[in-house]
């Protein structure tokens, strides 16, 4: 009796292992598509089959196993960074070209080089009849043209700059927001030693981790008790066990400051992910955008203000008078407040001091339009807003080759991932019925096994019967 009793106890642990690992099945069959879960596996174990000894043999579960692997996690997280790193600055980058299209009709007026060359063209027309009024009108508002050419792309710039700057402080919010998710889930853990191997809290953690990789590039480690440590760029801790360093920003003297949570500077470590792309672009890349529009903007201001003061123009009078000056700005912005002087259309010198009422300053102002200007690296005004143009252009299409990279490579580092920890749902099919085909043989030997304790316990009632 007691080998029958021993093996229906056996026979109920193996039918306890078998409800447990359907249950199992049924979790990673309902999470295969939650993100960051991984897939869970049963561990079965026999137990000591000795009939001489009670052993009745039978199976039971020791913890379930997970699939997660930290080299695929890792790979993901880091392509994820580099992703978003390209297509932020591509996205923020497609923004700034229109403000330097390479159009340079005379005869459009919407852009720095349509507009330069129209100047020149009004210059050329000056050269024919210098005494012409309306020819000499031509010539300011072709100016005027320019001038609001080069305002107009100077505040897109300035423009860009703020919205890659509002857009840093909102990611750094989420990096905040989302490391405080992981402080709750270290938590937890600290609080709880079963959710350290919590399927759910794991899948929650390595789904926080992803988001925060696409956001700033991060290194994590884990500690003996599960909780999760988290460093900006490997060195600068933003969340050790339960303690989180939340992060900041600054906009003071024109640069994009990150700061840590004691005010510090740490941006040196800032160099992945959507955050890494606003700094760069935010503290290097538009910033030399700007120096280079206001170095042209200086630069035919400058050269066309000598040329046009060293001329001379008739008065009302006929008087003989020095040229006046065309453009003025402030040299701590030139392109944003490059405009007009309070010019008149009689005061433009279109003659030389040799030749009064002649063409000879008109010429020579035509003449700068092929002119090498030592202060523009000895390009013409034209080849150097090229080389902004290009510098820009360049920049936008290698963001975005470097994004359809990236995108392959976190294709391939996913695919990967779930090859490893994926949930496949024909294997789970095909565990789901081999285990209730076990489930169901057990079941079938613990009903046989019930009938037969029953007959004997029968039996031992019988000569008690009256």
């Amino acid at each position: 009796m007691s080998n029958i009793l021993a093996t229906l106890s056996a026979t109920a642990s193996s039918f306890s292992a078998y409800e447990e690992a359907l249950e199992v099945v049924s979790n990673n069959t309902t999470n295969s598509t939650t993100p960051g879960y991984a897939n869970q596996s049963v561990n079965f174990q026999a137990d000591a089959f000795n009939p001489a000894d009670g052993g009745a043999g039978g199976v039971t579960l020791g913890p379930d196993q997970s699939s997660r692997n930290a080299y695929a996690e890792y790979n993901v997280q880091s392509a994820q960074t580099d992703l978003n790193y390209s297509s932020t600055l591509a996205s923020q980058l497609q923004a700034i070209e229109p403000l330097f299209d390479l159009q340079t009709s005379s005869g459009s007026d919407s852009g720095v080089g349509g507009t330069l060359n129209q100047l020149f063209a009004a210059f050329s027309q000056l050269s024919v009849n210098p005494n012409d009024s309306s020819y000499r009108q031509a010539v300011l508002n072709a100016a005027g043209n320019m001038a609001t050419a080069f305002n107009e792309a100077a505040n897109g710039l300035s423009t860009a700059a703020e919205t890659a700057e509002s857009d840093a402080q909102s990611t750094v919010s989420s990096i905040n927001s989302i490391l405080g998710q992981i402080q709750q889930i270290n938590a937890q853990k600290e609080q709880n030693a079963g959710a350290a191997t919590d399927p759910g809290i794991d899948a929650q953690l390595y789904s926080d981790l992803e988001n925060l990789s696409q956001l700033v590039n991060i290194t994590t480690t884990t500690t003996s008790d599960g909780e999760t440590n988290i460093y900006l760029g490997g060195q600068q801790p933003l969340l050790v066990g339960g303690h989180q360093y939340s992060l900041g920003t600054s906009t003071a003297s024109g640069q994009l400051t990150i700061l840590d949570a004691s005010g510090n500077d740490i941006g040196s470590f800032v160099t992945g992910g959507s955050l890494g792309a606003l700094v760069h672009l935010t503290n290097t890349l538009i910033p030399n955008y700007q120096g280079q529009l206001n170095q042209l903007a200086q630069g035919v201001a400058d050269t066309v203000n000598n040329q046009l003061t060293s001329g001379t123009y008739q008065d009302a009078s006929g008087t003989t008078q020095p040229g006046v000056a065309l453009f003025t700005y402030n040299s701590a912005a030139v392109a944003k407040t490059l405009a007009l002087t309070s010019i008149t259309t009689t005061q433009v010198a279109a003659a030389s001091t040799a030749n009064p009422g002649g063409n000879d300053n008109a010429v020579a102002l035509n003449n700068l339009q092929s002119a090498a200007i030592p202060v523009l690296s000895n390009l013409t005004f034209a080849e150097y807003y090229g080389t902004i143009g290009s510098n820009v252009g360049a920049d936008s299409a290698q963001a975005q080759n470097n994004q359809t990279t990236q995108q392959q490579l976190l294709s391939q580092a996913q695919t990967l991932r779930s090859n490893i920890s994926g949930v496949s749902l024909d294997q789970e099919a095909t565990l789901m019925t081999e285990y209730q085909q076990s489930y169901d043989a057990v079941s079938k030997l613990m009903s046989v096994l019930q009938d037969i304790v029953q007959t004997v316990l029968d039996l031992i009632a019988l000569p008690g019967t009256t």
